[in-house]
């Protein structure tokens, strides 16, 4: 009879070893949880910066691109202004050319 007692202690307290495993297997599977909450929260709030973030490039991209075609606009304008001035130039010249003959013909009369 005292062996079976023994038996039924020592089972008793295994089981209670058991218990105790189990209790400190489900408090660290609700660390682990908190632990998988809080990523999954930080990892939302990546996402949610992630779609900031892009949309500032795009927007950045915009830019770029206005500023691209406004450069595209100035040097077509510089190279059409640079075709004004050779033309004026060239008319200046000509009109130069043209008072001096006026001149040389017109010292032949005296008044």
């Amino acid at each position: 009879m005292n062996e079976v007692a023994e038996n039924i202690r020592t089972q008793n307290a295994k089981i209670e070893e058991t218990g105790e495993m189990f209790r400190s297997l489900n408090a660290e599977i609700s660390e682990v949880s908190e632990a998988i909450e809080k990523i999954r929260k930080q990892t939302e709030a990546l996402d949610v910066q992630k779609t900031e973030v892009l949309d500032i490039v795009d927007g950045l991209a915009a830019i770029a691109e206005q500023n691209a075609a406004g450069t595209q606009e100035t040097s077509a304008s510089m190279a059409e202004f640079h075709e004004i001035i050779d033309s004026c130039h060239e008319a200046t010249e000509e009109l130069t050319k043209l008072a001096q003959n006026l001149a040389d013909h017109t010292e032949q009369f005296t008044l």
